[in-house]
């Protein structure tokens, strides 16, 4: 199933994306003896069924995700799951999420809390709770850009879904980075409500960045081997205050490749690991500080 999702990744960056490639990738996964769903994803692309497609990437790889998770905190079958995921949808004012992401500030410098307030500070992002911030669940990925150490250009975007969705031991993790593909790729998906369609450049055909995605699909497996854990649902506030390099023993974050950091993947503090609005804010505070 993971080599089928690696077919489908290859699809999925075509634009457009032939009849007969998502024809034989359909037939290749039917040999294997594998039924997936994000194969037929990849078919409605191919037929021009865009908006099927994003519906058939929320049913199989989110809406399925959150009704399993609700099911085990709710065995009673009480709570209600609707068919729109609230993952990508703009958040409501949450003060009080709001004040814990603020009181990040005050933790160590070298604690994950810490590096994420300062990522976020620095580059002028909202805060989660704050009016336009980001969703609190999506916003989980954001305590993986410190971990990881992805930059928060689009490039560096693609790289940490990547990991997260490969090191998610349940499949149907690959939704994000087929969502992410979609996003700022190919433009396959418009917007998700919290993300909008960014396709001003050809992410995936940039120099190296093949040999990027690769390293951080790598990298994902190897934390899926060691620890088996989906990342989305590990509680960061409750290790806000522990240091970086001891949170990525803990979850076995394996270091980048050698390759990867010559191929032009950046740290999450490296200019050139930002988009030019976030290098534009980054110089802006800096020199209002001095």
């Amino acid at each position: 199933q993971r080599i089928v999702h690696d077919m489908v990744l290859g699809e999925l960056v075509l634009r457009p994306l032939p009849t007969e490639v998502a024809f034989r990738v359909a037939k290749y996964a039917e040999a294997l003896g594998v039924n997936d769903d994000f194969v037929r994803v990849a078919r409605r692309y191919a037929q021009g069924a865009y908006g099927l497609a994003w519906m058939d990437l929320q049913r199989n790889g989110f809406v399925d995700h959150v009704r399993n998770a609700a099911a085990e905190d709710d065995p009673a079958g009480s709570a209600r799951i609707t068919d729109t995921p609230s993952n990508f949808e703009p958040a409501e004012p949450d003060p009080e999420l709001f004040e814990r992401w603020a009181a990040f500030e005050h933790l160590p410098v070298e604690s994950l809390g810490h590096s994420v307030w300062d990522m976020y500070d620095g580059r002028g992002f909202g805060f989660p709770g704050a009016p336009g911030g980001a969703p609190k669940y999506l916003a989980q990925h954001d305590f993986v850009h410190v971990l990881a150490d992805y930059g928060t250009n689009l490039k560096g975007e693609i790289e940490v879904f990547a990991m997260i969705g490969r090191a998610n031991p349940d499949p149907k993790g690959f939704a994000w980075l087929a969502t992410l593909i979609g996003l700022f790729e190919t433009g396959y998906i418009t917007d998700t409500g919290f993300f909008e369609r960014d396709v001003r450049e050809r992410n995936m055909q940039a120099p190296g960045m093949y040999q990027r995605l690769a390293d951080a699909l790598r990298r994902g497996k190897l934390m899926c081997d060691h620890s088996a854990i989906d990342l989305f649902e590990v509680d960061y506030y409750d290790l806000a205050d522990k240091h970086v390099e001891e949170l990525r023993e803990r979850f076995s974050v394996p270091s980048k490749s050698s390759i990867a950091i010559e191929a032009g993947s950046a740290g999450l503090f490296d200019l050139d690991g930002m988009s030019e609005t976030q290098r534009r804010t980054v110089a802006e505070r800096r020199r209002g500080s001095v």
